[in-house]
Formats: C-alpha cells, sequence, structure tokens
C-alpha cells in the first residue's frame, strides 16, 4: 500500500503546473519581501487613477507617484519597467515606461516628474505613455535593484520584463512590483468613436 501512495504523490508532483522562467528567475527567487515599490495614488491590485491615463481616454499622461523602501544594501541602481499586461492579465507584455540608470540614492518619483533631470537616469523610445486600453487590462510596474557591475543602458531602449530579466539576469540582486488595472468608461469609448467618425467625415 505504501508503494501505491508513493507512486501517486509522485505522479501529482510531476504534473504540477510549472513557473514560467520569468516567474522563477523573478518573482520566486529574487523578488524580497522587503524591497517594497509603492504609490501614493494606486494601492497594489488597484485602479490606476485618471490623471496616470492616456488624454485621449479623459487622462493626463502623467507619470506616477512612486517609491521604494528597503532595497537591497548592496544595490548600484535600479531599472524600472512598466508594461501592459492584457485583458487576462498575464497574456503579454506591452511596453509603456522603461527607466534605467537610477542611482542608488534616488528612492521616488514624484508625480509626472521629468526624469530626464535626473543625471545618469534614461527612459525608453517614448518616455511615458499611460494606459489607454479599449476594455479593462492589468498594468505592471516592477523595480529591479542591480548590482555594481551592472552596464549602463542606453537612452530610447525599450525592454519588457522578460526581456530585461533575459538581458540582465546575473546583474540583479532583487525585484519588487506594483500592479493596478484601468477600465475606461463606455460613454468615453463612445465618445471616442463619435470623434472618429467625425474625423473620418471632414478628412
Amino acid at each position: 500500500m505504501k508503494y501505491l501512495v508513493l507512486l501517486l504523490m509522485t505522479a501529482a508532483f510531476s504534473d504540477a503546473p510549472k513557473d514560467s522562467a520569468i516567474n522563477k528567475r523573478v518573482s520566486g527567487e529574487k523578488l524580497s519581501s522587503h524591497f517594497k515599490l509603492v504609490s501614493n495614488g494606486l494601492e497594489n491590485g488597484g485602479n490606476i487613477p485618471r490623471v496616470n491615463v492616456c488624454q485621449w481616454l479623459g487622462g493626463e499622461n502623467k507619470s506616477p507617484h512612486l517609491a521604494w523602501t528597503s532595497p537591497p544594501d548592496n544595490s548600484e541602481s535600479f531599472a524600472l519597467i512598466m508594461t501592459d499586461r492584457g485583458h487576462g492579465g498575464r497574456e503579454r507584455e506591452t511596453k509603456h515606461w522603461t527607466v534605467y540608470n537610477i542611482p542608488k540614492n534616488i528612492s521616488n518619483f514624484s508625480l509626472g516628474e521629468k526624469l530626464g533631470r535626473i543625471e545618469g537616469i534614461v527612459e525608453g523610445k517614448e518616455g511615458y505613455r499611460g494606459p489607454c486600453p479599449g476594455e479593462k487590462h492589468l498594468y505592471r510596474f516592477v523595480l529591479f535593484a542591480l548590482n555594481k557591475d551592472m552596464p549602463l543602458i542606453e537612452k530610447g531602449t525599450s525592454l519588457s520584463e522578460s526581456e530585461f530579466v533575459n538581458a540582465y539576469e546575473p546583474y540583479i540582486l532583487a525585484s519588487t512590483a506594483l500592479e493596478g488595472y484601468f477600465e475606461p468608461s463606455s460613454l468615453r469609448l463612445f465618445i471616442n468613436k463619435i470623434k472618429r467618425v467625425i474625423s473620418g467625415i471632414l478628412e
């Protein structure tokens, strides 16, 4: 009997779903319980404020306030990546904001802050692009703490979370994430549709 039980347990564990490579490398081994990313405008898993949303959906397209605490003591720099994870929350990684070479003495960004004014910091091709979905989407902000050997990244480089991990995994000390949702109102989508029709007629 005990051999039958052992066999059943082995089969159950072998059939259990495996975490993706990125979850093992970022969310598992290097996701720190002390290192935290927070925002005064967004609770983890909450709704993204309209001020951070694209102007097409009635927002101001301002980058959010972000602050981080308790990074590893040997952190020398940070990198921030924001991606749109789609309606289901995990089926894609559309790039919305990438910030690199963040000095170790920086621990927050204010609402709509012009990051180019901070020496050393560079952003991706288009800077911040606020949420602009046609339905409810999940957005993910991930902050990476990096060691002293992390090379500088050039301005205009845009990487998704998984692309960054694949390229720079040896330099990652820890990571922390903040997630939020945005769903446009039906009225706003209707108004935008009317605008498109009128614009097409006038052209």
